[in-house]
Order: C-alpha cells, then sequence, then structure tokens
C-alpha cells in the first residue's frame, strides 16, 4: 500500500499511508507531513509554491477510484492545515488489486488536473450479530468499501424465509441495529449495507441469521378464588380467570398434618405439587401448580387421605412461559413469631407466590414488604387462617409477612415463571 503524488505527470509512489482511523495530514509552507513523514509538495505549473491551493485526496482504490477528498488551501508561506484522518473512516486494504494512496493536486492548474473515472462502490462484506430472540438488539457491520469521494452510505434489514432465500425489507429500519419484534418471529434475518457515488450504488448483504425466537413476556396476575371446608375429605370450588391464563395455583391449607393431600386437578387436569409444610401447630400449607391450564370457569378439586379442616384458594397468572408453571423449585420456611419469612430465588419478569398460614383464625396477616396480598385473609373456622402473597420477582426475593399476633406458622413460596 503506498500513497501517490500526482498533478499532471504520472503518479509517484512517496511514502505508506497512516493506519486506518489515525495519523492526520498536515500542509505547512508548501511542505506535506502524513504521521510525522514529511514530503514536499510538487511546484505548480507556473513553478510557484506560495499561495498555491492543493486539493488532498485520501482513499483506498482499486483502479482510480477515490474514496473520498477534502479541499485545503495550503503552501501559502506561514499557513498550516491539519486533516485528521480519522473523521474519514479511513482503513487499508490487503484486498488483490487494491491500493492506500493519497494525492496531491494544485488546484490553481485546473487545465493540468486530470481525474480518473470514478468506480461503482464496492462493499468487501456485511455481517450480524447478536441474539435472535424476540426483544433482543442485532447489529449490523461491513468490511472495506471502496468507491470514490462524494460516497453515501446507507444500511437495511430484511426478514427472510428460514433457508434465507426469500427476503422482505423490514419497513422503517435504516439503522445500523434493530431491535427484534414479534413479528420477526419465525423469520431469518439479514443486514445490507449499501454505498452510492454518481457511477452507482454497490451492497453486501450478510448471511441470514438464526431462526428469530419468540421471547419471553412478564407474569401478570389475572384472578382470585377461595374456598374452605370443615370435616371434609375433599373440597371442590369454581375458579374463573379474568383473561386467558397461561397457569394456575392451587394453594390449600388444611389441620392436620396426620391428613394428605391425595389429588389436586384444575379442570379436570391433575396439579403438581410445588411444596409443602407443616407449622409446629399442624397446619400445613401448600402450592399445586398447572401450566397451559383450559380457559374460562373451572372447577378446582382437593382430595384428602382423611376428614381435615381445609383453607384453599386458587389463584391464576397470565403471560410469560405457558409451557412451565414455575422457575426452579419452590421454597418453604415455618416459625413462631409475628414475622413470617421465606426467600425465593427468583428472575426479572417472574411473580413470586407465596401461601402463608397461621394456627389462629383471629390473626390476620399481612405484607411486611413490597409483597401485593391477593385476595382477603381467609379462615377455617376457630383453627388456623392464610393468605397469597405475589411480589416482583429478582434474583432473590424475600417475601415477608406480618402476623397481627405471636403465632405459629408455615409458609410456601415458588417463582411463576415468565
Amino acid at each position: 500500500m503506498f500513497p501517490f503524488i500526482r498533478d499532471s505527470g504520472p503518479f509517484l509512489n512517496l511514502l505508506p499511508f497512516p493506519t486506518a482511523g489515525s495519523g492526520f495530514v498536515t500542509v505547512t509552507n508548501g511542505t506535506v507531513s502524513i504521521s510525522g513523514t514529511q514530503i514536499t509538495l510538487p511546484a505548480t505549473s507556473s513553478g510557484s509554491l506560495v499561495g498555491a491551493v492543493y486539493g488532498v485526496e485520501f482513499g483506498i482504490g482499486v483502479s482510480a477510484g477515490y474514496v473520498w477528498s477534502e479541499n485545503v488551501a495550503g503552501a501559502a508561506s506561514s499557513q498550516t492545515i491539519t486533516i485528521d484522518i480519522s473523521t474519514y473512516g479511513g482503513t487499508t486494504s490487503s484486498t488483490v488489486n487494491a491500493r492506500t494512496y493519497y494525492n496531491l493536486d494544485p488546484l490553481d492548474d485546473p487545465a493540468t488536473r486530470v481525474y480518473s473515472p470514478m468506480l461503482v462502490p464496492l462493499v468487501n462484506s456485511a455481517s450480524l450479530s447478536g441474539t435472535t430472540t424476540e426483544g433482543q438488539t442485532l447489529t449490523g457491520a461491513n468490511g472495506v468499501i471502496v468507491g470514490g469521494y462524494q460516497m453515501t452510505l446507507s444500511q437495511s434489514w430484511s426478514a427472510c424465509n428460514t433457508a434465507g432465500t426469500s427476503c422482505t425489507p423490514i419497513s422503517g429500519q435504516t439503522a445500523t441495529t434493530l431491535v427484534l419484534s414479534a413479528s420477526e418471529v419465525g423469520d431469518t434475518i439479514k443486514y445490507i449495507k449499501t454505498a452510492t457515488n454518481t457511477a452507482g450504488s454497490g451492497l453486501a448483504t450478510s448471511n441470514a441469521s438464526a431462526v428469530v425466537a419468540a421471547g419471553s413476556s412478564p407474569v401478570v396476575f389475572d384472578a382470585v378464588s377461595t374456598a374452605s371446608q370443615v370435616s371434609a375429605t375433599s373440597i371442590s370450588w369454581t375458579h374463573t380467570p379474568s383473561g386467558t391464563p397461561t397457569k394456575v395455583f392451587a394453594c390449600i391449607g388444611h389441620f392436620d398434618n396426620t391428613d394428605t393431600i391425595t389429588s389436586v386437578t384444575y379442570g379436570g387436569n391433575a396439579m403438581t405439587l410445588v411444596g409443602s409444610v407443616a407449622n409446629p401447630s399442624s397446619e400445613v400449607a401448600s402450592i399445586y401448580s398447572l401450566a397451559s391450564p383450559p380457559s374460562g370457569a373451572q372447577t378446582v378439586t382437593v382430595n384428602m387421605s382423611a376428614s381435615a379442616l381445609i383453607n384453599a384458594r386458587g389463584i391464576s397468572f397470565t403471560g410469560g412461559d405457558a409451557s412451565t408453571a414455575i422457575r426452579g423449585t419452590g421454597t418453604t420456611n415455618s416459625g413462631t413469631s409475628t414475622a413470617a419469612q421465606v426467600t425465593q430465588a427468583s428472575a426479572t419478569d417472574d411473580l413470586v407466590l407465596a401461601f402463608c398460614v397461621a394456627d389462629d383464625n383471629t390473626t390476620t396477616l399481612t405484607p411486611a414488604g413490597t409483597e401485593t396480598q391477593r385476595g382477603t385473609n381467609f379462615s377455617a373456622f376457630t383453627i388456623f387462617s392464610a393468605a397469597t402473597f405475589t411480589d416482583a420477582g429478582a434474583a432473590s426475593v424475600s417475601m415477608d409477612v406480618t402476623l397481627s399476633t405471636f403465632r405459629q406458622w408455615g409458609i410456601v413460596a415458588c417463582s411463576v415463571k415468565s
């Protein structure tokens, strides 16, 4: 790669061009300095340097194409002009038959200035990077661009079939980044870089990305329902969602711990145990889950191994992953105090669900922190009270419940998956 200096005569190899994006061209009193190496401007046809005006053209060229140009007044006594090469996006190229050069032309001799023909731009390559999931950002990039001065650059994006053979431009997307939307789910993506000058346009298109996957959406609380039963081997109630739930939960408190839950169904579909804990007074708190439940009002049925006092609550959620009810596993805790607490691993866009029981029906359970109580306190006559709570997901979430009296309690929690 060599620079060239030219008037009306032949090109002359002078010295290597500065590295891409760095270095300066300085014109001082008729002398050109490039990154500290000096050359001398040629005389004009009149033989005079003082008062001459020079055009400085920098570029990567195939044949005689120019990449960019800058006209500067130079050679006047005591005058210095500095051009920062980085402002022109300069780069070098190892492409066969390409050359890196600069030209210096005395602009006061227009009759002697000979400009070579403009070439159609060449965009060496285009590529994209990023995670191909709805809501994520892709970034486009390009390789060396050869195309002459007065060149304009633009970019666009296309959504393609899975093979990448049939593509449609994505309207309005002309930046070097693209935030993937729901409309791109199931497609592959291509990035196109275009360079245009007076001779025409050249472009490069990236390979097709991986197929864009659907992103997760935040979990949203939907509805609650409540039922209580004294001394029964089963309990049934109707849960009516407000929307179309992606998952439902049954929060079941019963007394005493010698009785066990044998099955829980929602609309006839078996629910899965998330976690269960007994407090020191033998009240038991349990959570059951079901992903992708049937829509509309459904019957929730709990069957016991023996007659028991039962407090039960249905709770539904919309949004998030319809195929999976919870993230990870549930957690439990129990104790005797005025504060019930359990720590649950979770994630952004999840909701943490907690179900707490206390061994007295007059004890009120209320949120102690940022939790939201879902439904009112409910009690199984003189034996125990219970309540359900949710809080926003994070890496670790503490679910804290205040008891109005000093009682024995049990709490179970889980992360409702986004």
